[in-house]
């Protein structure tokens, strides 16, 4: 199974109860991705982050470039990655007409 874990700081030292679901779900041999709004300011962090490498396994949207063919390049190569095992899933998420063109770019 592959599980979405979405967050607002990432990595917070105050929030174990998520980090312990994160590495819970990985010690089931679970795929877990991570997105978070923003990296946390912390200096210090759980030592399960780095034992699990929390941080390569995470995406922070405040860190995307502000160059816009480069942002249309990252996302067509995350596109093109999930596109291989869920083409149904990534054509809906892809619909124009319901989600609008304001979103785009």
């Amino acid at each position: 199974m592959k599980v979405a874990v979405i967050v607002q700081k990432f990595p917070a030292i105050s929030e174990t109860f998520i980090l312990n679901q994160i590495t819970g779900l990985i010690d089931l041999d679970q795929k877990v991705d991570i997105f978070s709004f923003s990296r946390s300011d912390e200096k210090k962090v759980h030592c399960d982050v780095i034992k699990y490498n929390l941080l390569g396994k995470a995406t922070f949207f405040n860190e995307l470039p502000q160059d816009k063919t480069e942002r249309i390049v990252r996302a067509a190569k995350i596109v093109l990655r999930y596109f291989i095992f869920y083409p149904k899933e990534i054509i809906k998420c892809l619909n124009y007409k319901r989600y609008g063109g304001k979103y785009y770019a």
